[in-house]
């Protein structure tokens, strides 16, 4: 189910193309609006969307648009209903909700924690140890922006590292002064890419053969993006203007040296490396199989023929 939302577009894609790693599946792109149709078409047993469609086996959205929808679909042809959020109406009414951690969920329900949002990325690529990647966000409601402060970071990182070729783009929240300050940095080892200039899959494609990859404070999705591509990731840092779920979530990942904080003094190079076997879309996408399709050492099998 869709709403039209890139971020939680990409959040559902996520989880369906780890599901097809495991097995052979198709999926439907399915536009939703919610509103009171959608509550209608629940009450009534009736829903078009699905028409012409399989039977579904599961039925996935991200999106407060999209859970009316959902369970009118589920209560039209069946199937299970996957949530990647705490959703707004009841927990129970879906058979599995995908909440990130730093929601910090208590009550009812059959729910997973995940560390951070899913999202489509995958750990290949041949990551290159003299090739970084640097994203640049801009103006947030979690933290105060800073032109100087980044640009100084950035300066110093690039005078730590000199052996590293560092690609810097920035995003569509980037403020206009920032992007031109970069031209007094004019450093050798520096290439800017602005955020117009990219295109679908740039990113991932840079991660892929990047060794690391460091991220301005407010763009924590894309932290979690640069995990699940397995870099090192390091934060440029930001001012909070108040603490948040998505504060306390990049908190922990520092706490637990999943990521570290830029500093002067280049502490930083003897933490900054990547966690190995980090991907939540793969391991919601094992535990949903596991669990209604196929047994663990079922699973294992079919891979294993799937490879032959």
């Amino acid at each position: 189910m869709l709403d039209g939302k890139p971020d939680h577009e990409n959040q559902s894609l996520g989880l369906v193309k780890a599901i097809q790693s495991y097995v052979a599946c198709q999926y439907y792109d399915i536009e939703v609006k919610g509103g009171m149709k959608a509550v209608c078409n629940l009450i009534t047993g009736h829903w078009q969307g699905g028409h012409n469609l399989p039977i579904p086996d599961l039925i996935i959205g991200a999106g407060h648009r999209t859970h009316w929808d959902m369970l009118a679909a589920k209560r039209a042809y069946g199937g299970k209903s996957i949530v990647l959020m705490a959703p707004t109406l009841p927990l129970t009414w879906f058979d599995l909700c995908l909440i990130p951690q730093h929601d910090h969920y208590q009550g009812p329900g059959f729910f997973v924690e995940t560390q951070g949002v899913l999202n489509p990325l995958h750990a290949t690529g041949q990551h290159h140890h003299d090739k970084a990647l640097i994203m640049i966000g801009g103006y947030s409601k979690h933290y105060q922006w800073d032109t100087l402060g980044l640009l100084t970071q950035i300066r110093q990182l690039l005078a730590h590292r000199p052996w590293v070729r560092h690609t810097l783009t920035t995003s569509r929240r980037t403020p206009a002064d920032f992007t031109l300050s970069l031209n007094s940095l004019s450093a050798h080892n520096l290439k800017v890419v602005p955020y117009c200039e990219t295109k679908p899959g740039w990113v991932a494609n840079e991660l892929a053969h990047s060794d690391t990859a460091w991220i301005s404070e407010d763009s924590v999705s894309m932290v979690y993006e640069a995990l699940t591509a397995h870099v090192g990731v390091g934060v440029l840092n930001l001012n909070i203007k108040k603490q948040s779920r998505i504060s306390r979530g990049l908190e922990n990942l520092i706490l637990n040296k999943m990521v570290v904080r830029f500093d002067s003094n280049a502490n930083y190079q003897q933490l900054l490396r990547p966690v190995i076997g980090f991907s939540e879309a793969e391991r919601c996408a094992k535990l949903i199989i596991e669990k209604w399709f196929y047994s663990e050492h079922a699973m294992h099998s079919a891979i294993l023929l799937g490879a032959e």
